[in-house]
């Protein structure tokens, strides 16, 4: 997360906490009613940042009808667990498969994630009960999210690439589901899998294992992303558990852990891009404090607690493997046909002596980008195991190549040869969608038409 980014997700969650415990000391309620809107803020930042600011207020009053959905569907879960597990695991499948919807579809699903996974960890009733609480917890959450909008855009804070539209892909086989459709059932499994595992074997950890599978499940880039990200998160949780648990054995007023709570969050937050193992660390340390701060805590829930992490991890892995998988090398395949396709946009503009749009370009890097972690642990694991180097970590650096060469090729003067480049992108595009027999083209005497070619040989060993 860029440093601009965090200081506004700092500002707003400090915003929100100090309004928490104001509203906590007026009403008699606990300061742990701070932690779903901290929470809130923590989780719609990474969605709001992409938005446009008009849109990021524009929303907010789905968002508020959104939470307040959330927070009912917590005090179910607190009455009648299964009922409620069943209407969370539901309503979050929802945000996953109202992205078949449209660009507003995938803002809406985005932002829902929020008030719903608040409520995974844990549910409004479970910190205060009585009318004042089930009052203040929702303002709370709204707060937040309307606090967090106000700080990315008071910062501007905007990342082009997440809005930048895709472009058009190939169409879909008759009978074969969408990515969203998959995505949706298999986060649905996962869940009921997950809560029906946490009440039979964990008892009061069942939340362990829950959000476990949602935050390996959710993300899961294919089956290697989905099986790395559930590594990360044990390493993550030991680390995290250990940490809280250390941390929590120090007394300290429960403000001052709330505060706590906050600082680790954010942190976890800014250092997310960097490797999933902090976020996982931050997000269990928060959890082993926030069971602390509501009297659920003790130095023997150590070992339950990584048994559920493992559970949960096992359970969205296994889902991601077997419900209509998803292979990590089709997922590569299909964010190199996106980047070529643009690039393919950006050459025909050229040679019409029209405006380059960088911006599909920008986002199918960005998409690129995303693969990276996960290619490179299976190259290393190639290496321990002295076998060949899989392509896919090949593809990715040379992919990025051409990106760069094509955004230096837009910034400089015109050149020759453009025609020559787009017969490159167009046999690259056909070698990618596994036609057989594409022959390789000749190489333009351009750094574009270089970078082109040396995606050939990895790309051509993809298939």
């Amino acid at each position: 997360m860029p440093i601009r980014s965090s200081v506004a997700v700092g500002l707003a969650a400090a915003a929100t906490l100090g309004l928490a415990l104001l509203v906590a000391a007026l009403a008699g309620l606990p300061a742990a009613i701070a932690v779903t809107g901290v929470a809130n803020v923590i989780l719609a930042a990474r969605s709001m940042s992409g938005l446009r600011p008009a849109r990021r207020f524009a929303e907010l009053p789905v968002v508020a009808l959104l939470i307040v959905v959330a927070v009912l569907f917590g005090r179910v879960l607190v009455a009648l667990p299964p009922l409620g597990a069943v209407l969370l695991a539901v309503a979050v499948a929802a945000s996953v498969l109202a992205r078949r919807l449209g660009p507003r579809g995938r803002r809406i699903g985005r932002l829902a994630a929020a008030p719903f996974v608040s409520v995974l960890v844990v549910p409004a009733p479970a910190i205060a009960a009585g009318p004042g609480a089930a009052l203040a917890v929702p303002l709370v959450a709204i707060a937040g999210q309307a606090l967090t909008a106000l700080a990315l855009t008071a910062l501007r804070v905007r990342t082009e690439a997440v809005e930048a539209p895709a472009p058009p892909g190939r169409p879909r086989s008759a009978g074969r589901l969408d990515a969203p459709t998959r995505q949706a059932l298999q986060i649905l499994l996962a869940l009921l899998a997950a809560f029906a595992v946490g009440f039979l074997l964990f008892g009061r950890h069942w939340a362990w294992v829950v959000i476990t599978a949602y935050v390996v499940q959710i993300g899961a880039r294919g089956r290697g992303h989905a099986a790395l990200t559930a590594v990360e998160r044990l390493g993550g949780a030991l680390g995290g558990t250990a940490a809280g648990m250390a941390a929590a054995a120090v007394p300290l007023p429960d403000p001052v852990r709330v505060a706590l709570i906050l600082l680790v969050l954010v942190s976890a937050s800014a250092l997310r891009s960097r490797s999933y193992v902090w976020w996982a660390a931050g997000v269990t340390a928060s959890l082993a404090l926030l069971y602390d701060v509501l009297g659920r805590g003790s130095p023997a829930d150590l070992l339950p607690r990584l048994l559920a992490v493992i559970v949960g991890g096992l359970i969205a892995a296994a889902s991601s493997w077997f419900v209509l998988p998803v292979r990590s090398r089709d997922v590569l395949r299909r964010r190199v046909a996106d980047l070529l396709a643009a690039t393919q946009v950006v050459l025909g503009a050229i040679r019409a002596e029209e405006a380059a749009p960088l911006g599909p370009v920008c986002a199918a890097l960005a998409r690129l980008e995303e693969l990276t972690t996960t290619h490179r642990a299976q190259a290393w694991i190639a290496r321990v195991l002295r076998r060949t180097a899989p392509p896919e970590a090949a593809v990715l650096e040379r992919a990025a190549e051409v990106g760069r060469r094509l955004k230096d090729l837009v910034a400089g003067p015109p050149e020759r040869g453009i025609g020559a480049l787009e017969k490159q992108v167009g046999a690259l595009r056909r070698l990618n969608g596994r036609r057989e027999g594409e022959e390789r083209p000749a190489v333009p005497p351009l750094p574009l038409g270089v970078a082109l070619d040396a995606l050939w040989e990895p790309l051509e060993r993809l298939r």
